[in-house]
């Protein structure tokens, strides 16, 4: 009896670590876009834009978000070679665009959605 009490365990370790072995591979699908509008003459402007619809296949949440890291620095990478060489050719000056953001202002027990409407 006690021989057939370890067979039993020895095949049920064998099997876990076969199940653990085999690695679920997820796919997802990844879009991201970039645009700039400049302004090249007074009522006159000009979109650059770009963007990704890519696919990709992950077993792991880090795997998922370098590859979107990945991804992230190819587009922006293209957009900027773009961006530059669109500028050449009309002539266009580089000038930085600055982002405005809102200031929120935190209560002691934080915000809800009904906060969210003053903003």
């Amino acid at each position: 009896m006690s021989n057939g009490k370890v067979q039993k365990k020895s095949e049920q370790k064998e099997s876990v670590t076969v199940a653990e072995k085999i690695v679920r591979i997820r796919t997802s699908r990844i879009r991201k876009s970039i645009h700039r509008t400049l302004q090249t003459a007074q009522f006159e402007s000009l979109v650059i834009e770009d963007s990704i619809d890519e696919e990709i296949e992950w077993t792991t949440m880090e795997e998922r978000i370098r590859k979107e890291q990945n991804w992230t620095t190819v587009l922006l990478t293209r957009f900027k070679e773009f961006h530059d060489l669109v500028c050449t050719d009309l002539g266009l000056e580089h000038k930085k665009a600055y982002i405005k953001q809102a200031k929120i202002e935190q209560q002691k027990q934080g915000l809800d959605l009904d906060d969210l409407d003053s903003i």
